[in-house]
């Protein structure tokens, strides 16, 4: 772990998910006092698969946007299914939505910069 210089954490809009990442990041936290390390960071997660139809989904979004990190918001979309089946990176199939590949691009662009 200690390889890398940055951790991007990816959670689903659910419950489950925030207390998995509050977890995660209370280990990371707790691994990097232990070694002594300042890596990994964390400066960003992606938030997957978030439906503004569902109250859940938002509320997650706004708890969220009360922290540090920087958000990446993946919506929902069927295309990832169809990429999955296809064997194919979900910005090869037609019809993805412009934001979902405008996040994708962004994130990509994030990383490299690192």
């Amino acid at each position: 772990m200690t390889a890398s210089d940055e951790t991007i954490p990816v959670m689903m809009m659910d419950p489950l998910s925030v207390d998995g990442l509050t977890s995660f990041l209370n280990n990371i936290t707790d691994y990097k006092k232990r070694k002594r390390q300042d890596n990994p960071k964390i400066k960003s997660v992606v938030l997957n698969n978030f439906d503004n139809r569902m109250a859940m989904s938002k509320n997650i979004l706004e708890n969220m946007k009360d922290t540090d990190y920087e958000l990446y918001v993946i919506q929902t979309d069927q295309n990832f299914k169809r990429s999955i089946n296809a064997r194919l990176p979900v910005q090869y199939v037609q019809g993805t939505k412009k934001d979902i590949l405008d996040t994708i691009q962004a994130l990509g662009e994030s990383v490299c910069q690192s």
